[in-house]
């Protein structure tokens, strides 16, 4: 079959409303499934047993007007559209009983996966960075500051503070980034151009309750990332 829409093209068009799940709206599954929009609300209203509201559900104005905001929908739609999660998606192809439906169906599912993947290993990353912050970073900002506030220069600092030079450096400038101190210690030489997670990641470290969540079972990738940071701390 010809002109399917790639699974990029679909994972783009998965759209997650506040306490709302991922869903896809109306229109842009009625173009999917290569049928008129209007077909899409008629297979709803005549199946309302097959769409239970963890399956299909109707935008609200204000989600509307948000979705109108960020272009995710054309301002000439009036009405409340509505959003399919995953398993209304699939649920769908079958009401529709068409060839397209059912082979564009799996790829929605993979979209969803794949979107589904990609915020978890999001997550796990955003947890490890934690992790580390908490456990690692966090004690030796403190002592940094109080050193720094006592105007001691950087040769001193780094007499006491028994880390590579580069990770020095780097701490120092998350800590300017940050607000944690007002300038860099005397005799700070350059900081080295050195890869680093966002300043936003960091703040969220800073300002958690619990910065430390639940770990999923070890998994390669976990290893792997927990090698690399004890490595670089060592």
């Amino acid at each position: 079959m010809t002109n399917l829409p790639s699974l990029q093209t679909i994972t783009s068009q998965i759209i997650t409303l506040p306490e709302r799940p991922p869903a896809m709206l109306q229109d842009h599954i009625a173009e999917f499934y290569g049928v008129p929009s209007k077909v899409i609300g008629q297979a709803v209203s005549r199946n309302p047993e097959r769409f239970p509201d963890d399956f299909a559900f109707r935008v609200t104005d204000a989600e509307l007007a948000s979705l109108r905001s960020q272009n995710v929908t054309s301002d000439q739609v009036r009405y409340a559209i509505l959003a399919f999660t995953e398993a209304g998606a699939l649920a769908l192809s079958g009401v529709l009983k068409s060839a397209r439906a059912a082979e564009v169906s799996v790829m929605v599912h993979r979209g969803f996966v794949a979107l589904r993947q990609h915020r978890e290993a999001r997550a796990h990353d955003t947890n490890m960075r934690l992790r580390h912050l908490t456990f690692v970073r966090k004690p030796i900002w403190g002592s940094l500051k109080d050193m720094i506030n006592q105007g001691e220069a950087y040769a001193q600092i780094q007499r006491t503070i028994t880390r590579p030079e580069w990770q020095l450096l780097e701490m120092l400038a998350d800590m300017l980034a940050l607000g944690l101190i007002d300038t860099l210690p005397k005799g700070t030489p350059d900081a080295p151009r050195i890869p680093r997670k966002s300043i936003q990641t960091t703040q969220n470290a800073l300002s958690s309750p619990s910065p430390v969540q639940p770990l999923r079972s070890q998994t390669a990738t976990a290893a792997t990332q927990t090698d690399m940071f004890q490595a670089r701390e060592g």
